[in-house]
């Protein structure tokens, strides 16, 4: 019969065995769990500067060659300047094969998703395979999406790259490229006239730095007086939707005798007309009464349909000064209409 001693020792070693099990199997499973963790950093990161590569060289590149076709092309760049996007090349993208656009951007095996995106989060371009459609591994994939800063035909555009891996096949001509590209509609008044008619202008407003301009004269000491412009059709199709809306006047002011009160929007603003006449705020004062200057406003809170945008009146109120007699000289308005 065991000695109690020899009794000890084995349950001694039995503890010991059983704490060593528990300890190994968490140091595999620990080792296990950051193996597989550093082998998804590792995928992530090279995704990622993969990514950024391929971002920069469509941003700020013009491809190689610099006037790249569909069959002479070894780089794809969307660029005609540094971030100024070219619809042409963007064109000649839509025209290329997913398969050969994975070639060119030397992401064979892995996936991409490219959208181009106007400030409003409307699409203007895509192309590729975006990994929440037709995806046969579910969600068991890698993604990165980087995002760029861009300007095309006149506006901040935003370029969505994504790139993915889920080691799944996929159809190359699933791809879905081109979408549409941005118009830029731009006019000068049809006519533009003070609230009274007179003056009415038609041809001294239309030209800019010509020497000739049109000047209104604030008459009343109250209420401000306006500046109406009325511009022509500009041609949008129905089929179109409006991205933006800009009107530019290029005018100087006297100010007769009185002051400027800064908290006067109404005596001296920029209204537009969609049904109803809105104020979309103060614009700048010029009161060198030497030279002109140009000022912008936005008016895409007002212009929102085509409809509006083919039919575009503006008023600029005048009579900052609360005192008859000051003048606002005007050299030039337009508008300008981006529509996709």
């Amino acid at each position: 019969m065991p000695s109690k001693k020899a009794q000890a020792v084995v349950i001694d070693l039995f503890f010991a065995l059983i704490i060593f099990i528990i300890t190994l199997s968490f140091v595999v499973g620990t080792y296990g769990h950051n193996v597989l963790r550093l082998e998804y950093d590792t995928n992530y990161g090279l995704l990622m500067l993969k990514a950024f590569d391929i971002t920069e060289m469509l941003t700020k590149s013009e491809g190689i060659p610099i006037d790249w076709n569909v069959s002479s092309v070894q780089a794809i760049g969307l660029a005609s300047n540094d971030r100024v996007l070219s619809t042409e090349k963007i064109t000649r993208l839509s025209n290329i094969s997913y398969n050969k656009s994975r070639e060119l951007f030397g992401i064979v095996g892995k996936e991409f998703f490219l959208q181009i995106r106007d400030l409003y989060n409307v699409n203007l371009f895509e192309a590729g395979i975006s990994p929440l459609e037709g995806n046969t591994c579910g969600d068991n994939y890698e993604a990165v999406t980087l995002r760029r800063f861009a300007v095309w035909e006149g506006q901040t555009v935003i370029l969505h790259f994504t790139l993915w891996d889920d080691l799944c096949a996929h159809n190359g001509s699933a791809g879905r490229l081109f979408v549409g590209s941005i118009q830029k509609y731009s006019g000068v008044p049809a006519i533009a006239f003070e609230e009274d008619n007179d003056p009415s202008w038609t041809t001294q407003v239309q030209t800019n730095n010509d020497f000739q301009y049109a000047t209104a004269v604030d008459e009343s000491l109250y209420k401000p007086d306006y500046i109406q412009f009325d511009f022509p059709n500009l041609g949008i199709t129905s089929n179109k939707a409006v991205m933006n809306a800009t009107f530019k006047v290029w005018h100087r002011e006297y100010l007769a005798g009185g002051t400027l009160p800064a908290s006067e929007v109404s005596r001296h603003e920029i209204q537009c007309w969609n049904g109803n006449w809105i104020s979309l705020g103060a614009y700048n004062s010029n009161v060198q009464n030497v030279s002109f200057a140009e000022h912008s406003a936005a008016i895409s809170s007002c212009i929102t349909s085509v409809s509006l945008a083919n039919n575009i009146n503006i008023r600029m109120t005048y009579d900052p000064a609360f005192d008859a007699g000051g003048t606002q000289d005007i050299d030039y308005a337009e508008v300008i209409v981006n529509a996709a």
